[in-house]
């Protein structure tokens, strides 16, 4: 039987926030909006949680590593310092083509990570850089894998609530994001995340991932595998994108048909690879 929106909260400490959760005679949500907010009749909940009140929002640096919390609008990721100065100015670039920037004010982080349905582009840049998805479960805090929190939500327990993400930034890694679409700032089609480190003139260490190919955004091995330790190439390239095409499962929607995002998965990793090495620096030191 479908629910109905019953009940709104707005929590400002942890406690709170968890008792709303936890209430066994009602379901909750906590809201935070996508670039395609879900009509409220659509969620399918009783208790409609509001975030804003616990300071979930901001970038920041600690300890070598990056975190940005969940109610970081996309148009804040734009226009940040700290991503464009470490190394992962492709995070701003993904969330400024999620949406025009009207939306990009009122949209968040952890709404985009939440929306099956929606852009890619941003996870799947986490996903090469190895993110760590940050849960917390009233005072308890924990870090999982971000490709673990992408997996399955049945992972997380029942008042568990994302907080944050975060990162590390190596200055060796070349990242390049390549993307088609109806317009230059509408959901992906395909897109393509590619991260090359180079040593002499083979790749030391590759990592792809693809949103809009697959039912949900993840990385290919088998591709990285193709590249590994070997001298690079327009046609290692080539084949790196054959071999993350082969593992495709698309699905026909209005933006494009299962053929058309399978070829283009192709395309744009080759293209991804190619820009991206152009980007890498050879590694310094003993190259015996």
């Amino acid at each position: 039987m479908k629910q109905f929106i019953k009940e709104y909260h707005k929590p400002k400490d942890w406690k709170t926030l968890s008792n709303f959760l936890l209430a066994s005679n009602v379901s909750a949500e906590t809201i935070m909006l996508s670039s395609k907010p879900k009509a409220i009749h659509d969620r399918n909940i009783e208790s409609a949680i509001d975030l804003s009140g616990m300071h979930l929002e901001g970038i920041k640096v600690e300890n070598g590593m990056i975190e940005i919390g969940v109610m970081t609008t996309l148009q804040a990721i734009v226009e940040s310092d700290v991503l464009k100065s470490e190394n992962v100015s492709v995070l701003c670039d993904a969330a400024k083509r999620t949406a025009r920037i009207n939306i990009r004010n009122l949209s968040v982080l952890g709404g985009i990570l939440r929306d099956i349905d929606g852009p890619g582009e941003l996870a799947a840049v986490l996903l090469i850089l190895n993110a760590y998805a940050i849960i917390r479960n009233d005072e308890k805090t924990r870090k999982m894998p971000f490709s673990d929190y992408l997996d399955s939500s049945a992972k997380l327990d029942k008042g568990d609530v994302l907080i944050a993400v975060s990162f590390a930034s190596d200055p060796n890694r070349a990242i390049c994001l390549e993307r088609v679409s109806r317009t230059p700032q509408d959901q992906e089609i395909v897109a393509a995340v590619v991260s090359i480190e180079r040593y002499g003139n083979k790749v030391s260490d590759a990592k792809i991932a693809v949103s809009g190919a697959t039912p949900s955004c993840h990385r290919f091995k088998s591709a990285e595998a193709v590249l590994l330790n070997q001298e690079f190439s327009e046609s290692l390239a080539e084949t790196a994108g054959e071999t993350a095409a082969l593992e495709t499962n698309p699905k026909s929607d209005f933006r494009g048909s299962a053929t058309y995002r399978k070829a283009m998965t192709t395309v744009l990793i080759k293209r991804a690879v190619m820009n991206a090495w152009k980007k890498s620096t050879a590694s310094l030191g003993d190259q015996s």
